[in-house]
């Protein structure tokens, strides 16, 4: 039986059971682009690419070690990592860098990097860094994640 004139119940345009779930289809894939959308506006960021597993295993090792103090695309407490492979040491834009470190010479090879993460202060007497990384697989990981770094243009973190 047709309903009533008048009786009919009308709803809003984008309303009922299609329409939520299209919202919900929306929220979950912008929660899944969230990631993605972060690290694409912040200068220097970079995921390692999915065919490098060293490099995907060494991005945990920096966000266990290195980003208490470190980030790609800003300075924090130390030096912006983007680009820091092949870079001269105490080069990067906008950081005050130790008296030790600028007379230091280094160029951050993979080697050079190795011999760094291993112990700072026996590489660089008087540097400002207070972490190591002893385990060889971790630095070689990280090292890998950090040659995938593009370089940038640090911007200084802001701080509250």
């Amino acid at each position: 039986m047709p309903p009533r004139a008048g009786s009919e119940r009308t709803r809003p345009a984008g309303d009922g059971p299609g329409a939520v779930r299209a919202g919900l289809c929306a929220a979950l894939l912008l929660l899944l682009a969230l990631p993605l959308l972060l690290s694409a506006s912040t200068p220097g960021a970079s995921s390692p690419p999915a065919d490098e597993p060293e490099a995907r295993l060494g991005h945990a090792v920096y966000q266990r070690r290195c980003a208490r103090c470190h980030a790609t695309g800003m300075h924090r407490e130390g030096p912006a990592h983007c680009g820091v492979v092949g870079r001269a040491a105490a080069t990067q834009p906008g950081f005050r860098y130790s008296e030790a470190l600028r007379r230091s010479g280094i160029t951050w090879t993979p080697a050079e990097l190795d011999a760094w993460l291993s112990d700072p202060e026996s590489r660089v007497p008087g540097q400002a860094m207070d972490v190591q990384v002893s385990s060889p697989v971790a630095r070689r990981r990280l090292i890998a994640y950090l040659a995938t770094l593009e370089p940038c243009t640090p911007v200084a973190a802001r701080r509250p």
